[in-house]
């Protein structure tokens, strides 16, 4: 079985939070499952679409993500907060989980961000994940990348027929 995944970027800036997804994004149907965000009270630009958060230093803010699951059996999603890296073409790649990062990032996302590790979604069935993010206690200048990853959990029955 090919695994299957979807990538949400965000973005963190100085003091404020800025995360990056397209709203509303499906899936293919050969995917098996969707993502889609549902944007907070705190959007500061509401025609974007993507988290555009107003965020105080030290201020806490619950994210939420609705998984559908087009599938007709349950399928466990992995879920990741990552960190932004730049691959060898200069590209930003939000899909590694653990990637060597530079001595000098102060805030990787993948440390302000907290996740679930895995959801369970039934059926033809929907679960929202929510997605804790703590901003920095001190104000600072410049902007933080990263991006939630979800990816299928392959079933150990397609692994063996590999």
């Amino acid at each position: 079985m090919k695994k299957r995944w979807w990538m949400i970027p965000f973005l963190l800036v100085g003091g404020f939070l800025l995360v990056s997804h397209p709203v509303g994004v499906k899936a293919e149907s050969s995917m098996g499952f969707s993502v889609n965000t549902i944007l907070p009270e705190n959007q500061v630009d509401k025609t974007k679409t993507y988290f555009d958060l107003e965020m105080k230093p030290g201020q806490v803010q619950e994210l939420s993500v609705v998984l559908t699951n087009a599938k007709n059996t349950a399928i466990t999603i992995e879920n990741h907060a990552n960190a932004a890296i730049t691959n060898d073409n200069g590209i930003v790649d939000y899909s590694q989980v653990n990637p060597k990062l530079d001595q000098t990032l102060k805030y990787p996302f993948s440390k302000l961000a907290d996740v679930e590790k895995t959801t369970t979604i039934p059926a033809h069935g929907q679960k929202t994940v929510k997605i804790k993010v703590t901003m920095p206690k001190e104000s600072f200048d410049g902007i933080v990348l990263g991006g939630l990853h979800f990816k299928e959990q392959e079933s150990k029955k397609s692994k063996n027929e590999e």
